[in-house]
C-alpha cells in the first residue's frame, strides 16, 4: 500500500510546495524541484517515519482501504 510508504508522504510536500509555480523551461522546473527537494527537514522526514504504527494499524483496521491523515 501506498499509505506504508513514507516517501509517498515526502512527494506530497514536494507537490504542495511547488503547486502553483511557473516555470518556463525544463531546467527551471529541475532546479525549483531539486531546491524544494533540498529544503525538506530531516523533521518532517521524522514525522512521517513516527506515523507509521498508526498507519499500519489503520491500514488493517481499513482492511487496505485508504488512509487518511492530517500530515498526508
Amino acid at each position: 500500500s501506498p499509505d506504508l510508504n513514507p516517501i509517498e508522504a515526502i512527494w506530497l510536500i514536494m507537490k504542495q510546495r511547488l503547486r502553483g509555480g511557473r516555470w518556463q523551461t525544463v531546467a527551471e522546473f529541475k532546479e525549483a524541484i531539486e531546491r524544494e527537494w533540498k529544503r525538506i527537514t530531516q523533521q518532517e522526514i521524522r514525522q512521517r517515519i513516527a506515523e507509521m504504527p498508526w498507519r499500519c494499524k489503520k491500514v488493517v483496521e481499513l482492511k487496505g482501504g485508504r488512509v487518511r491523515s492530517d500530515l498526508w
